[in-house]
């Protein structure tokens, strides 16, 4: 996050909270704190010798890592806000570049790296209910999938994996963070959202993006989306635009018993760029007192490629994730996968992870 974002940021939180001030203190709501952190190992497990897929299966453990999460939400009628920041350690998610230097030898560009400590924040927003549509204003994080471990889907949002974005297919936090206006209209079991998600902080660049979800039991749910960069093209009438579609069902029983579709089209006005089309299917069930649940889900995309040995592009059209949950009381969470290593060319070479998550206040 950029120091105008932060800024931005809070301006939004601190003018929502004063307007509210004399109304909170009447009333002596107080604010609500939360957070968590979890700790999680991962190790790639397969039969590939491929040198281009980066794996030292020397290694213990091929990552160790964690992240600390601390927020405040408030309540109060027609008004409500969020506010969380996380911090992780060092080489996990934030690199700098050190230095830049040009081989002439080489014609390129080389650059050195560090792995640095950071601080974010994922959600500073703050909603007002109106008779006409409920407002949200801020920076807030997103997703809209339904893969039980963000490994997958989130295809309006998100990619599915491939060569040039290695980051997902991973067992890690997913989601995308915006400065965005929202508003949300509910008509009986049908929800409409429409929301512009700046890309600048002069809001010369951003997505408009449009969500329709019906519920028409307790049991099953239907969902629509799409989102076009329609701004970028305000002040470049050449930018390439980007049109993302996704649909999603469900069914639920309530007991830990999900079934789960997401279909979705990526198309680029960069006649270039293929078409993606990816599919999540799910199946999540109860295993009784022993787990909370087992969930199998694959994604699909029909042509999305790695790379061989010898660098030629292989195609790789299906990955599988098997997730496992045991919650500890009220207080944390046991959660294990073995996925689809997406960077690599062969269906064998697999990924195994586990994570602990401990939570402190009620979870947003």
């Amino acid at each position: 996050m950029t120091g105008r974002n932060l800024i931005l940021s809070a301006i939004i939180l601190s003018t929502s909270f004063s307007a509210f001030a004399e109304d909170t203190a009447s009333a002596k709501t107080k604010p609500e704190l939360y957070g968590s952190l979890y700790i999680q190992a991962k190790k790639y497990v397969g039969t590939s010798s491929d040198s281009l897929t980066l794996k030292n299966r020397s290694k213990n453990v091929d990552q160790l890592c964690g992240v600390a999460y601390i927020g405040m939400t408030f309540n109060r009628g027609i008004f409500s806000s969020n506010f969380c920041l996380y911090a992780y350690p060092p080489g996990y998610g934030y690199v700098l570049v050190t230095n830049a230097t040009y081989n002439k030898a080489k014609d390129s560009v080389e650059e050195e790296t560090g792995n640095f400590a950071g601080i974010d924040i994922q959600n500073a927003w703050a909603k007002f209910e109106t008779p006409v549509a409920n407002i949200r204003v801020g920076h807030m994080l997103t997703y809209q999938s339904n893969s039980s471990t963000w490994l997958y889907g989130d295809y309006i949002d998100e990619d599915p994996y491939d060569r040039d974005n290695v980051t997902y297919g991973d067992f890690e936090y997913r989601g995308v963070q915006s400065n965005v206006l929202e508003l949300t209209k509910a008509l009986g079991k049908f929800t409409a959202n429409v929301s512009f998600e700046a890309g600048d902080m002069n809001l010369n660049t951003g997505n408009i993006k449009v969500l329709g979800d019906l519920k028409p039991s307790d049991k099953l749910w239907f969902s629509l989306g799409w989102r076009i960069n329609a701004v970028d093209r305000v002040q470049n009438s050449k930018a390439v635009l980007q049109n993302r579609i996704a649909a999603t069902a469900g069914f639920d029983n309530g007991n830990k018993l999900k079934i789960y579709l997401e279909p979705a089209a990526i198309l680029s006005s960069d006649k270039s760029v293929d078409t993606k089309v990816p599919i999540l299917v799910g199946l999540q069930v109860p295993v009784g007192k022993v787990l909370d649940f087992v969930a199998l889900e694959s994604e699909i995309v029909p042509n999305r490629t790695t790379l061989d040995k010898d660098g030629k592009s292989v195609k790789k059209p299906v990955l599988m994730n098997l997730h496992i949950e045991k919650s500890v009381g009220e207080f944390g969470l046991f959660d294990m996968a073995v996925f689809s290593d997406a960077k690599a060319p062969k269906p064998t070479d697999i990924c195994g992870a586990i994570r602990f998550t401990a939570y402190f206040g009620p979870q947003p």
